[in-house]
């Protein structure tokens, strides 16, 4: 594993998660082990979170909506500190399932561009008021089908407080931000 990841425990009863479906490290055998499995955490974009997050999404697959609108877009997050400071992403809806991977697709709708730190703040840290900053401020460079842009932007919303759909998100994101390094 990355030296930089760190550790997070886990309840034991939690939804979903068990030690084979991400990388977590197995509690220790004595009788003063934990009841609370060991998850790793890796650091935003990292290959280690990458494969991370994909085994998220693939344990949910069957259990989310289809997305409204059909999207080809490629991501790329420029000065991630990394050996390679570029992490190349898309964003595809087409398959009838929102798939989001690496590399970039040919012929993608549109593509966006942005540093690691200002797509760390809005992914991880998820701050409305950052959004709109980066938005207006262009720090976050976008090219292609306007319109499909702002179908990704009616996507982003959240789903009705109380729903099925909430709960889901919901768990979603605390298994992602699980798995997400908080340095």
């Amino acid at each position: 594993p990355d030296s930089r990841a760190s550790k997070v425990a886990r309840p034991a009863n939690a939804t979903s998660t068990t030690a084979s479906s991400l990388a977590c490290d197995a509690p220790a055998a004595a009788s003063t082990a934990s009841p609370f499995p060991i998850v790793t955490a890796y650091p935003f974009l990292s290959p280690e979170w990458i494969t991370a997050v994909a085994a998220i999404r693939d344990q949910y697959r069957d259990r989310v909506d289809s997305p409204e609108i059909d999207i080809r877009a490629n991501v790329t997050v420029t000065d991630a500190p990394f050996a390679d400071p570029t992490v190349q992403g898309h964003v595809d809806t087409t398959g009838g399932a929102l798939s989001i991977d690496e590399g970039h697709l040919d012929g993608a709708d549109f593509q966006i561009e942005v540093r690691y730190e200002l797509a760390r703040q809005l992914f991880v840290e998820r701050d409305p008021q950052t959004i709109i900053t980066a938005l207006v401020g262009g720090q976050v460079k976008l090219t292609g089908d306007s319109a499909k842009v702002l179908g990704i932007a009616g996507m982003a919303s959240p789903p009705a407080e109380g729903s099925d759909e909430a709960s889901l998100a919901r768990e979603i994101i605390r298994r992602i931000d699980e798995v997400t390094a908080k340095d």
